[in-house]
């Protein structure tokens, strides 16, 4: 019954095949562009950071408060001044504290505070998972800087560390 049907030629064969593959690889392309296009902006959005963290951000000061007690009796609430004495105009915007008790890390939230280049800002701020009652040894201060785009962004490196 079928026995008279052919199949399509091998010209038009190679032809879709050719085609089929031209597609592919347009659609490998764009794809492979938009994940290395993602790949770059974060990798300048990190040397910006650190760029603006490592040489920028200089002649910072973190201090013990007038009373020289970070902590009140135990308590998770820490006290401390930051002095922005910074030459190139880098605005903190906001900082982390970092509590060391008995080798572990206990961090707080970031702390929106701006510290514009030539002021100095007491600054509060709540280790929440910071056993109670216990008492940290030192307290590392991290800032939070402003990237291009205007998102805060923490400086992997710290202002300051100050034994309690």
């Amino acid at each position: 019954m079928y026995k008279n049907k052919k199949g399509i030629s091998p010209l038009i064969a190679t032809v879709l095949i050719i085609g089929f593959t031209i597609v592919l690889a347009a659609l490998v392309i764009q794809w492979g562009g938009d994940l290395f296009k993602g790949f770059q902006e974060e990798t300048g959005k990190s040397a910006e950071l650190s760029t603006k963290c490592s040489y920028l951000l200089t002649g910072v000061d973190v201090t013990k408060p007038a009373n020289g007690k970070i902590f009140d009796n135990g308590k998770k609430n820490a006290t401390l001044i930051v002095d922005n004495n910074n030459p190139n105009e880098i605005m903190i915007t906001g900082v982390k504290l970092k509590a060391y008790v008995g080798g572990e890390a206990y961090t707080s939230e970031m702390i929106t505070k701006e510290i514009k280049a030539g002021d100095a800002r007491l600054v509060f701020g709540e280790i929440k998972d910071m056993p109670d009652g216990s008492e940290a040894e030192k307290v590392a201060v991290f800032a939070y800087i402003n990237t291009e785009s205007g998102e805060p962004a923490m400086c992997a490196k710290e202002l300051g560390t100050l034994n309690v």
